[in-house]
């Protein structure tokens, strides 16, 4: 069984001859789209879900800024993962809430 991770994405365009920002919205609006957990900040998304279909998405999102026009891309990413057990997001920022 697949357990829920947590991915960290950063969406870069490095050759787009729009605004730039279009192409990371276009990343964003497929994240809100696909229905999983999710917190926006400044520098990357972070979302929560399980493993394969996060990396899944991840090629979705690719793909989109592709055929958008954007040339070249970097995308960091950063996962936090376990073997018995779910990560979730609320575990580690519920106490903030």
């Amino acid at each position: 069984m697949t357990k829920t991770i947590n991915l960290g994405i950063q969406v870069i365009p490095l050759r787009y001859t729009g605004d730039k920002y279009a192409i990371i919205d276009k990343a964003i609006h497929l994240i809100q789209q696909s229905g999983y957990t999710h917190i926006v900040t400044p520098f990357e998304t972070v979302i929560e879900g399980p493993e394969d279909e996060l990396y899944e998405l991840i090629k979705k999102i690719r793909n989109a800024c592709y055929d958008n026009g954007c040339l070249e891309l970097i995308i960091n990413m950063r996962t936090h993962s376990a073997t018995d057990k779910d990560i979730l997001m609320i575990d580690k920022t519920g106490k903030f809430e």
